[in-house]
């Protein structure tokens, strides 16, 4: 038995299963906690009105990127269908977007490193 040489692939591959945890313990919160906590101050407000399903978290994904994006972009989706999820800016606490942001950094890493396990090689040899 000889020492197995470890390569950039496993080190990616250990990275990926880090950050995929991450991932569903940062989505766990955000959707159970922080977007709920939201949405009861933004229809208290009376803007926002919960939709009956969410197909596949698109919800929790649209509203996490939102809350992410600068000002100026979230500005631009006044006449579209994202209007109102933009407005529940104006509502979103410091711990909200602080949330999404968590959320949304881990779900790009993963996508990121995703895509690198489909382009590294296996093996150097």
């Amino acid at each position: 038995m000889g020492i197995v040489a470890v390569t950039p692939f496993d080190y990616v591959m250990v990275a990926w299963a880090v950050f995929l945890i991450f991932t569903c313990v940062t989505w766990f919160l955000f959707s159970r906690k922080y977007l709920k906590e939201l949405e009861d101050r933004a229809m208290k407000a009376g803007l926002f009105e919960q939709e009956p399903m969410d197909v596949m978290g698109t919800r929790i994904l649209i509203i996490s990127n939102v809350l992410v994006v600068p000002a100026f972009v979230a500005e631009r989706f006044k006449g579209t269908p994202l209007e109102e999820i933009s407005e529940m800016r104006s509502y979103a606490s410091a711990a909200d977007k602080r949330s999404a942001l968590l959320l949304v950094l881990s779900m790009h890493t993963l996508a990121f490193l995703t895509l690198a396990i489909y382009f590294l090689p296996v093996d150097y040899k």
